[in-house]
């Protein structure tokens, strides 16, 4: 049951049922750096920025989209994989 917070070197912006997130430079969004998140990456990023763990993301995505559990735990694990390797998300201790 890992958990994760958002780098404070990071803004997220919700457009929509989308995000994007920017690296912060001096107080200012770095646009060249955007990253964009679908509706599914912006709710999983929205669980994990509430406290939750990746098993419970895993369980309360499985019960708001239809989608087959071994894709949503690959989607989950890539995403969060990717945003770590990024350092946009760091591990809770």
């Amino acid at each position: 049951m890992s958990r994760y917070v958002l780098n404070d070197k990071y803004v997220l912006s919700k457009v929509g049922k989308e995000s994007v997130i920017a690296p912060i430079a001096e107080g200012v969004a770095q646009m060249k750096s955007l990253l964009t998140l679908n509706e599914t990456g912006t709710r999983i990023l929205e669980l994990i920025q509430d406290g939750r763990s990746t098993s419970e993301v895993f369980e309360v995505v499985k019960l708001e989209y239809e989608v087959d559990e071994r894709t949503l735990q690959t989607d989950i694990a890539s995403l969060v994989s990717q945003l770590l390797q990024k350092k946009i998300l760091l591990p809770v201790d």
